[in-house]
């Protein structure tokens, strides 16, 4: 069963908050509607809210209002909702990507398989201690290494992350939170669609050399235009909802594998033509 999904807050003033249907229905069952629930925060402040449909969606709503009001949300918020049980979950909101120790970012960076650590994270939780050279990803009972690099002034996480990408299924757009645990650990939940992903057991890959990316892959392919760009909250939120966006730079390669195919069938051919002899009249 999941145990927690991840919604975003689409503007401050709304009454509602849409939940994943999928996600709805696996907890509550097939009659989920007007169930009553408790939503508990941190601060130890709790709200009585009913799961209602809207226009064919899931959503919170008779209280999330008060909710909205008595946290100060701002537009464009990351929720993540756990369930505690049938009747209460707990809420975490993620400001500029950031709870607490705790970041959220979006995998959509496709073949390069990096993990991008928001600006806004570094700034708050490495003021006075620079960041590692290394750390540790934990999941399901394993314990993955990955190194850090900065790249365009950004700290990304790059070797070792073919590998964790492979052994977790860790797909296009899927949301990654990532929880500071200890100075050398991070715990990774994964979201796919706004519905955590259940940890299945994979095949372990064998030659971690073989998935490593070059690092001059990096510096040609990445921009990361979204860590400060105006717009983030609003690609982080299409993708949540949507889960369908691939990153361009996959389309490039494959227009460029198709093509250079057809070269090469293209010269094969021709080289397969009979020459004909000249005719002199």
């Amino acid at each position: 069963m999941f145990s927690s999904c991840v919604a975003m807050l689409e503007e401050d003033s709304s009454l509602k908050l849409v939940l994943p249907t999928e996600f709805v229905k696996k907890v509550y069952g097939d009659y989920w509607q007007k169930t009553k629930l408790m939503i508990h925060h941190e601060s130890q402040r709790s709200w009585p809210v009913y799961l209602r449909s809207v226009s064919g969606e899931s959503v919170i709503t008779d209280g999330w209002r008060n909710v909205v009001r008595d946290l100060q949300l701002t537009k464009q918020t990351l929720l993540r909702l756990r369930i505690m049980d049938d009747k209460n979950m707990k809420m975490d909101c993620f400001v500029d990507n950031i709870c607490g120790e705790t970041f959220a970012t979006v995998n959509r960076y496709g073949i390069l398989k990096i993990i991008v650590i928001p600006e806004a994270y570094v700034t708050k939780c490495y003021t006075y201690r620079p960041v590692n050279d290394c750390y540790n990803i934990y999941a399901a009972g394993q314990i993955w290494k990955v190194e850090t690099e900065k790249i365009n002034d950004v700290y990304v996480f790059t070797k070792g992350c073919p590998k964790l990408f492979h052994d977790l299924g860790i797909e296009d757009d899927d949301v990654l939170l990532l929880m500071k645990t200890d100075n050398n650990t991070f715990e990774i939940k994964i979201y796919r669609r706004g519905v955590e992903v259940v940890f299945t057991n994979k095949e372990e890959s064998e030659d971690d050399s073989v998935m490593e990316i070059p690092k001059d892959t990096y510096y040609k392919n990445v921009q990361f235009t979204f860590c400060d760009d105006d717009d983030s909250e609003d690609q982080l939120s299409s993708e949540i909802r949507e889960g369908t966006k691939k990153e361009e730079v996959n389309k490039n390669i494959a227009v460029n594998e198709n093509s250079n195919e057809e070269g090469k069938l293209s010269m094969t051919e021709e080289t397969k033509k009979p020459i004909k002899d000249e005719v002199i009249i």
